[in-house]
């Protein structure tokens, strides 16, 4: 469970910054606004979307995240997150979105990867390349904030 959580640290960190930057209240021990105003829709349909958090850094802060080079590797380790927490660490093709690293992972267990049902390998190295993933994605997104 620690890749999803140093996963969870960068998703964190996004929904975090935005929300300092469009509505820092919500950061306060204070009750949000009720009923809640449009900034706080917004970052609570965030919280609850990584796309429309990604959506809403490109459109408020003109950053678009996919371009960073980081990106891929997370993007990977996002959907191998998915895979750890909501499968139970189980591929199932006909319900998880394809992802051509994915098959990469996989075509190291099976020879036909889209046949393969069963448990996506984990290498012990990949928690720190996560780690690694993440404080690089962190970084670049930070330096590039207004």
């Amino acid at each position: 469970m620690t890749i999803p959580r140093s996963i969870a640290v960068a998703e964190n960190y996004l929904l975090l910054a935005i929300t300092r930057s469009m509505k820092p209240s919500l950061l306060s021990p204070a009750p949000p606004p009720t009923p809640p105003d449009v900034a706080t829709n917004t970052l609570r349909n965030c919280a609850q979307n990584f796309r429309t958090l990604t959506t809403q850094w490109k459109t408020h802060f003109g950053i678009d995240l996919s371009s960073l080079p980081s990106w891929s590797d997370f993007d990977e380790f996002r959907d191998l997150r998915h895979i750890l927490i909501h499968r139970l660490g189980s591929w199932q093709p006909g319900i998880d979105r394809p992802h051509p690293k994915l098959a990469t992972r996989l075509r190291r267990v099976a020879s036909n990867p889209d046949a393969y049902r069963g448990e996506v390998p984990i290498r012990p190295a990949e928690l720190q390349e996560a780690i690694d993933v993440v404080l690089a994605l962190v970084t670049d997104a930070d330096t590039r904030l207004p």
